[in-house]
């Protein structure tokens, strides 16, 4: 599916983020297991965040997490790094041979105008697109966030189409 890179990139964060949050409910249970509801819900609003508890349907969303992640952080972020590099290359400075020209350290010598342009290439390339394999989630758990949801949609929880957005609605 097309994505854009700043969409991949950000799915990983949020990815990572979540995968972290599961590791460390693991021990939540025995801890919080004499705690009523209201000292739960106190705990939340502490910390700022959903308390989350792993069962079946959140491990089975991790894999599917973990794989997508694997997928964009091996093949799209190697692409995007081409993507950068090939610009540089073609900015930079070139010697008689039509090699890049380097400088002491090793580094592309550029012109203050093809620097500029660099530049602003790089600011705008994560929102070129790239293609991501999508890989579904079987069960989708309940103790997503909405903007996890929203990030998560496209990779590993499947985009509702705008024909299918109209019916739900009809209905």
């Amino acid at each position: 599916m097309k994505k854009k890179f700043e969409d991949a990139f950000n799915f990983v964060d949020a990815a990572k983020e979540y995968i972290g949050r599961m590791e460390q409910s693991k021990d939540l249970p025995r801890i919080i297991q004499d705690l009523s509801p209201d000292q739960i819900n106190s705990l939340e609003l502490h910390f700022g965040k959903k308390l989350l508890f792993e069962d079946k349907d959140t491990e089975a969303f991790i894999y599917a997490l973990k794989k997508v992640a694997k997928r964009i952080t091996t093949k799209t972020i190697a692409e995007f790094q081409n993507i950068i590099t090939d610009n540089q290359i073609d900015l930079c400075e070139a010697d008689e041979k039509m090699e890049p020209k380097k400088d002491d350290k090793g580094s592309l010598v550029f012109t203050k105008e093809s620097m500029k342009k660099r530049n602003a290439f790089q600011l705008n390339a994560s929102m070129l697109e790239c293609i991501v394999e999508e890989f579904h989630a079987s069960v989708i758990p309940n103790n997503l966030t909405q903007e996890e949801r929203e990030i998560f949609t496209g990779f590993v929880i499947p985009a509702i189409k705008k024909a299918d957005k109209k019916q739900l609605i009809n209905n």
